[in-house]
């Protein structure tokens, strides 16, 4: 995917994106551990067959990236 390509799916599904920070940094209060966010990932990777590849691959990073952006510390729970 060119860098153009790249930047319009990510204006497209910036909302999504941010509403996606918002959950997970929601789950890290109630005290999901990394391996519940590792798995909350997994899941949306896995369950969207429908998404072409390479948009798939760019929100993977993106949606990793901001779960990542949500971690202030190890937490324990699951």
């Amino acid at each position: 995917m060119d860098a153009k390509t790249r930047a319009i799916v990510l204006i497209k599904y910036k909302p999504m994106i941010q509403e996606f920070k918002n959950a997970i940094a929601e789950e890290r209060k109630k005290g999901a551990s990394e391996g519940r966010i590792a798995a909350i990932l997994h899941y949306v990777e896995t369950t969207s067959s429908d998404i072409d590849p390479d948009v798939m691959e760019v929100m993977r990073i993106e949606l990793a990236e901001a779960a990542k952006a949500t971690n202030r510390g190890s937490n324990t729970r699951q």
